[in-house]
């Protein structure tokens, strides 16, 4: 029987999000500690060098759910990238689990078999749940709208009266509000486009 992906709506990738975060960090400090949740969750989080060039992936989810192996480089070097690997793992995790569980995976190897055998259509659809799920986990709508205010302010002192080009402001307070979430200037785009948020 071909693999056929689960239906999730973007609202529903919203509120699991928002779930997740009500149980593993109801204070909603920022940034979100997702290293320290998936820790508390019990899995373990394995550096794995060479892990790109095998898989072509920064991280996976051993079907058991128990550990999140990540290239060592990305682990030592890439902070924002790293924390948006494991925030992508723990949405497969609350996304997909019976689809892992129904599979029998441990190895670099072995994962990209598994993946081998999906139809490229269905995993793309697997791979924007995990994606959906990790910008609202570490980029959350409401305390997204506050910083982005604060930003704006920020890089309205920093410009004075000159006249910024719109895109270049745009970008300036997603760098800005990155670094208040520790994730790249690139999700902080995204998520703000994702939420509709005018600069």
């Amino acid at each position: 029987m071909p693999f056929k992906a689960p239906y999730i709506s973007k609202e529903e990738l919203r509120a699991r999000a928002e779930e997740f975060l009500g149980k593993h960090h109801g204070t909603r400090g920022m940034p979100v500690p997702v290293e320290m949740i998936i820790e508390r969750m019990g899995v373990d989080i394995v550096p794995t060098p060479g892990l790109q060039l095998v898989c072509d992936v920064d991280a996976y989810t051993t079907w058991d759910l128990k550990w999140i192996c990540v290239e060592e480089f990305v682990y030592l070097h890439r902070p924002a990238r790293y924390r948006f690997s494991l925030a992508h793992e723990l949405g497969h995790i609350e996304l997909h689990a019976a689809i892992f569980k129904s599979h029998r995976f441990h190895t670099a190897d072995e994962w990209k078999e598994f993946v081998s055998s999906i139809d490229e259509r269905e995993y793309r659809f697997l791979e924007f749940h995990a994606n959906e799920f990790a910008g609202h986990l570490l980029v959350p709508r409401k305390e997204l709208l506050a910083e982005v205010e604060t930003c704006k302010g920020r890089v309205s002192d920093v410009l004075g009266n000159s006249k910024a080009d719109p895109d270049v402001f745009r970008d300036f307070v997603a760098e800005c509000v990155a670094q208040r979430f520790e994730v790249s200037p690139q999700v902080a785009l995204r998520r703000m486009e994702r939420e509709g948020v005018k600069t």
